[in-house]
């Protein structure tokens, strides 16, 4: 068992916005379940791809089966990640809501939030209202609100050791989308964070314009960065040639500025927020032709990236890891409280003096059971903790305030 980064994405910038009214009435197919597995491989295009098996718990809309299974661009393979901005991740043991042709996924909605569960009880609405009620519905584990003082800051997990990067721009930009594009990563060097981002010649960091296809993608940002240090090594940014650009804003087409901005934010670390109420913000997974509004940053954008690297001034201590876990393994169970469960796991990335799991699901509910190692070195863990019978799952951080990994897969004490 794996424990794999946590953060979600809610879609691709696409040409307009689809309300999730539209996406529940459009979508081929709705479904939700839990991510039974991710195996992830490397294709004849050399770029890392996952295979993900969902366990469908309720079809929605479309075709009826008891599993899901397709691949998506991007995964991990050993200590390395790639993440798309324009395709939905998967996490092992994830209960998703998922949108799609019969055949592949166009968005994931992840149901172990509160706005997750938002989002699901709405489309079960929009599905009566249009004369199809759904009364099977998956009830989501451990329903929690990750950022509830800052719903529009979204974040991916890892971001830059140091705060600067830079760019380059592939011959296949046009000459007179120079100036739009820096004004694109001003926006973010002088959004009150200790972050420039720069134009350099030599940058390995390319911004290029290609056929993405045909479908609603504006542009892409391709991400790179390593598991265990969750530290950004390397990002691209494409822009789709299927579409009519400007750079002046004129209407019936798209904003050079405004989509650059946007994907710029996913190339310093953030992700898509959800909640309705950020559709104002930059990084908002949509944007419609003539808009401009992008080209600037709002308080969910500058707040993200202060957090991720301190405000303009300031000095930050680098981010506490967060454990990695490569085995898992369950020595003992019993369901009578005076015989302890316990939990082996060996990986890196451990704090022997602070590290500790969280336990939630059987009689620790959502909200949890601390659970402190019996043994701990920079390697391996020991838990021994006595539980009753009853389906739990795991996260490990390193001191109570660092963040939590991604819920392990469920284990069974019996």
């Amino acid at each position: 068992m794996r424990f794999l980064l946590a953060f979600s994405l809610a879609t691709s910038l696409v040409a307009q916005h689809r309300s999730l009214e539209t996406l529940t009435q459009e979508a081929p197919r709705i479904v939700t379940g839990k991510v039974l597995s991710t195996e992830s491989f490397i294709g004849e295009d050399a770029e890392i791809y996952t295979r993900v098996r969902l366990d469908v718990a309720a079809t929605l809309k479309g075709q009826r089966d008891s599993e899901w299974s397709f691949t998506v661009k991007g995964g991990q393979i050993g200590d390395r990640v790639v993440w798309f901005s324009d395709v939905p991740h998967f996490d092992n043991g994830q209960d998703v809501l998922v949108f799609g042709s019969e055949t592949e996924p166009e968005e994931a909605i992840v149901l172990n939030t509160v706005e997750g569960r938002r989002q699901l009880e709405l489309v079960r609405r929009y599905r009566k209202d249009a004369g199809n009620p759904v009364e099977e519905i998956l009830q989501p584990d451990g329903v929690m609100d990750l950022d509830a003082t800052n719903p529009c800051s979204a974040y991916m997990g890892p971001k830059w050791s140091s705060p600067a990067t830079t760019y380059a721009l592939a011959a296949s930009i046009p000459a007179g989308w120079a100036t739009a594009i820096q004004a694109a990563a001003q926006a973010w060097t002088q959004g009150g964070s200790r972050f420039a981002l720069t134009f350099s010649a030599s940058s390995p960091h390319a911004i290029s314009l290609a056929d993405l296809g045909a479908g609603s993608t504006l542009a892409s940002t391709r991400v790179e960065f390593f598991q265990s240090s969750q530290q950004l090594v390397r990002f691209s940014m494409t822009f789709n040639s299927r579409y009519t650009w400007s750079t002046s804003g004129q209407a019936g087409q798209f904003d050079v500025q405004n989509i650059a901005t946007h994907e710029f934010g996913h190339a310093v670390g953030l992700g898509h927020p959800s909640a309705a109420e950020c559709a104002q913000v930059t990084m908002w997974a949509s944007a419609g032709s003539g808009e401009t509004k992008k080209r600037s940053l709002e308080p969910g954008d500058t707040n993200g990236i202060i957090t991720l690297y301190g405000a303009s001034g300031t000095t930050v201590p680098p981010p506490v890891p967060t454990p990695l876990v490569s085995y898992f393994a369950i020595v003992s169970t019993n369901p009578v409280a005076a015989t302890p469960l316990t939990l082996v796991l060996r990986g890196s990335n451990i704090d022997p003096a602070r590290v500790e799991g969280l336990v939630t699901g059987g009689s620790c509910g959502t909200s949890g059971c601390v659970a402190r190692p019996y043994a701990a070195t920079a390697t391996d863990l020991v838990f021994i903790n006595s539980y009753p019978a009853g389906s739990y799952s795991l996260r490990l951080r390193n001191g109570s305030t660092a963040p939590l990994g991604t819920t392990s897969s469920s284990f069974t004490v019996r």
